[in-house]
Order: structure tokens, then C-alpha cells, then sequence
């Protein structure tokens, strides 16, 4: 069914008047408006024609009115009003002047790398929020990101269109998934996204802001194929190619690489965080003061006053799981800290003291705290080798990871950032077997 395009003109419940048709998406047509008591441009979605008499669409319209309105943030679109108009829903938002992401990333061409950046760290912050509130927006891809240029000249990141989100818990607002039917944009989805799930959580978000940052940063997508359904199995098992060695003109750091590679695991659970991946590029952004910017406020405190933060539920499965594994031993070289132990303990893990020295090693992962460049050139080829690092800079990162060492924990060292990484480099260690 043809969709009619409203007039410029009509007048909406005597409140907007519509100036322009803009385009029209998979739900709905977007209008420029004005509205008439404030005498302000506002963006206006009507509902289509084909979905105005479907009570399901009308409710996943609505809810997008509701979830995009408890989003109070810089880079999200601010949704003002919800309403009928001639039996097709409307919604009445923030008018938006700038272009699509996809306008300006893609096409083999990367992006200039300080504005990717900044635009990528916009984007991971409104996401902290957002899932902090239990909101996971679902399609996340360049096609809903606006960018617009503020007048001081710097780039704003706007995410838009909540059609797909829902609120984990919510007992108003329907997720309207069943099991079977994939939601989101084929280039951009989860593996859980292709597989159908219906436990879709902030992880899923965070893998298709990966598959995101990926054109950004090298122009080009992680996967590309002729059909859905090769592109749905890329997804679900192929992992993607090593950036620097595929795109080596796109000049992406190995710390780059590594955040970008991390996002795009298979597994829900090794994918950092929406706050972790701000985090770490807010370190690639502001390599002269790293700990003042993208790390969690309690880091910033004296050692003495932190808290020991924990997340006894996850740690409860994990140690679940690795009782299959009867008990696994992590290397160590030096006595550790008694939260850390506590931490390793909860989560399934035991500690053995090794010889730094030996030939051999028994255990398959090695947390070997302060190590030389040189000792990791030699230790990584024996263990999957854990080291901390007191980061004053990204190329001294850089450094580490090239000499071998599987990742790095960064000083002062927090118990369940530390188990997170051992579970990762304990899956590592039993993959190589």
C-alpha cells in the first residue's frame, strides 16, 4: 500500500503545523514541523497507513514514544509529544539538522580518527544511561545516528529511533519479539539478534555499536554477503578478520583493534560493558590525562577509600560453571591482595605461585602483575599471560599487547575487573588446547 504524504500545512491537534515531507522509514513518515504556540521546528512521525489498524504496531509505536522520552540525554533524540491524528499515531520530536552517520562513514573511506573517536565515545556514553535504565535500543547501526555541528564548530552524536527498543522488565511496555523472529539490521545485528533470541540484553548493543565503530574506523563492514541468511551465519560463527592486517590503510591502533575485536565477540558475556567501552575511549581520546577522563569515578579515589564492588549473582553462575572444571588454577608471581583472592575464589578460580623462571607451566593462564616487556615477549609464548599496567599513555598499552600479553589490567587493579579478564583468558587457554 502507497502511503499519503500529509500536506504542508495541515494543522495537527491544533498544536504543529507540517512544513515539509523529510523520508519515511520502516513504520513511520517523517515530517519538518513547526510548533505553532512555541514557534519552534520540531520533527514529526506519523504512523503508516498500512500499520495505523495493526494493534501491535500501533503498540510498538507508541512505545517508542515512551522509552525515547525517559531518555533525558545530550545524545539522544528528545521525544516531546505522543498523539493520534486521522487514526494513525504521531510522535513529536526534536528537529535534527545534521545528516545520518552512514552519510559520512562507509565506502571503504574511515573516518578522520579524533572525530570518530569523539563521535564513538557520544555514542557509548548515551548507551550508559540507557542501559542503566534497563533500555536496550536493539538496531543500533549509522542509518540511527544523526550528526549534527554545534556552533562552537565540534560534532554531536544524536541516537534515534527507539522502534525497536524495550525495557528489560517493563511490565507496560511489550518487547513484541517471539522466539524465531530476528529483530534488527542484518549488517548490524547480534549473534543472539540472528540466532532469535528472545534474552536479548545490553550486550546485544553493544556488538552492533561494534560492528558500528568497524566502518567508522576502517570504512568498510565487519561482514558482507548476498543474502540475509549468509550474513545472519557470519554473525553467529565467523569470526571477523584482524583489522590492522585486512584494513591496513585505516591506521587503527592495536588498542583500537583490541576494543573493536572485544565488542564483536560471539559470546555475550566476554563483550565489555557500555561503560567500559566509554571508558577505554575516553583513554584513546585523552592519552595525557587517562585516569581523569573515562574511568569510573571510584578509581579516582585513594586506594584506601574504595569499595570493593562485586556482582555476587555473576560470579555465583560462574563459579557454577567452572566447578565443571573441578578447579581452575591461575599462575601467579607474587602474592596477591586478599580482595582479589576473595574475587577469584567466589568466581571458581584457585591461585598457584609459579617460578617465573620454569621451562613448563601446569596451569593455562598466567596473572603475573608489573612484568618487563621482555619477560611477556617470553612468558606469552608459554600461557595465556595476564599482566597490570599503571597506563600514563595508549602506546605504552600498545606496547604490552604487541610484546604478546593477552590483556592488561590496569593499576590500581579492581577485583571484578580482574576476574572478568581471567574468565575471558580462561576460555582462551581451553580453546588452544
Amino acid at each position: 500500500m502507497k502511503n499519503r504524504h500529509l500536506k504542508a500545512g495541515t494543522i495537527i491537534d491544533e498544536k504543529y503545523r507540517v512544513d515539509k515531507f523529510l523520508g519515511g522509514g520502516g513504520m513511520g513518515s517523517v515530517y519538518k514541523g513547526t510548533h505553532l504556540a512555541l514557534d519552534k521546528e520540531i520533527a514529526i512521525k506519523l504512523l503508516h497507513e498500512q500499520y495505523a489498524k495493526n494493534e501491535n504496531h500501533k503498540v510498538r509505536f507508541e512505545r517508542e514514544a515512551k522509552v525515547a522520552s525517559k531518555l533525558d540525554h545530550e545524545n539522544a533524540v528528545s521525544v516531546f509529544d505522543f498523539g493520534t491524528f486521522e487514526e494513525k499515531n504521531y510522535i513529536v520530536m526534536e528537529y535534527l539538522k545534521g545528516k545520518p552517520l552512514h552519510k559520512i562513514c562507509g565506502g571503504g573511506r574511515p573516518m578522520e580518527t579524533t572525530t570518530a573517536l569523539q563521535l564513538a565515545w557520544q555514542i557509548a556514553n548515551v548507551l550508559v544511561q540507557a542501559h542503566a535504565m534497563g533500555l536496550i535500543h536493539r538496531d543500533l547501526k549509522p542509518e540511527n545516528v544523526m550528526i549534527e555541528t554545534k556552533a562552537d564548530g565540534s560534532s554531536r552524536a544524536v541516537v534515534v529511533d527507539f522502534g525497536l527498543a524495550f525495557v528489560q522488565d517493563s511490565k507496560d511496555l511489550s518487547r513484541m519479539t517471539k522466539e524465531g523472529i530476528v529483530s534488527g539490521t542484518p549488517a548490524f545485528v547480534s549473534p543472539e539478534q540472528a540466532r532469535g533470541s528472545m534474552d536479548i540484553a545490553g550486550p546485544s548493543d553493544i556488538y552492533s555499536l561494534g560492528c558500528m565503530f568497524h566502518e567508522m574506523f576502517t570504512g568498510h563492514l565487519v561482514f558482507t554477503g548476498k543474502s540475509v541468511v549468509g550474513l545472519l551465519n557470519s554473525h553467529m560463527f565467523v569470526p571477523p578478520n584482524p583489522i590492522r592486517e585486512s584494513y591496513p590503510e585505516a591506521h587503527v591502533s592495536i588498542a583500537l583493534e583490541t576494543l573493536i575485536l572485544r565488542m564483536l565477540e560471539k559470546d555475550a558475556q566476554d563483550r565489555p560493558t557500555a561503560s567500559e567501552v566509554r571508558d577505554w575511549l575516553g583513554q584513546l581520546l585523552n592519552k595525557e590525562a587517562p585516569r581523569e577522563r573515562g574511568r569510573p569515578a571510584q578509581l579516582l579515589q585513594p586506594r584506601s577509600e574504595r569499595a570493593l564492588t562485586l556482582s555476587p549473582g555473576r560470579l555465583a553462575r560462574k563459579a557454577s560453571k567452572n566447578s565443571n572444571h573441578e578447579q581452575v588454577e591461575i599462575g601467579i608471581f607474587r602474592e596477591l591482595e586478599d580482595e582479589w583472592i576473595v574475587s577469584l575464589a567466589s568466581a571458581g578460580f584457585s591461585t598457584t605461585k609459579i617460578d617465573i623462571h620454569a621451562q613448563v607451566f601446569d596451569v593455562p593462564v598466567l596473572f603475573i602483575p608489573q612484568l618487563t616487556l621482555e619477560d611477556v615477549e617470553v612468558l606469552s609464548k608459554k600461557c595465556v599471560l595476564i599482566t597490570t599496567l599503571d597506563i600514563e599513555n595508549i602506546d605504552e598499552l600498545t606496547e604490552y599487547m604487541r610484546a604478546g600479553a593477552f590483556d592488561i589490567i590496569t593499576e590500581p587493579v579492581v577485583a571484578s575487573e580482574l576476574v572478568r579478564k581471567i574468565e575471558r583468558a580462561w576460555k582462551k587457554a581451553k580453546r588452544n588446547k
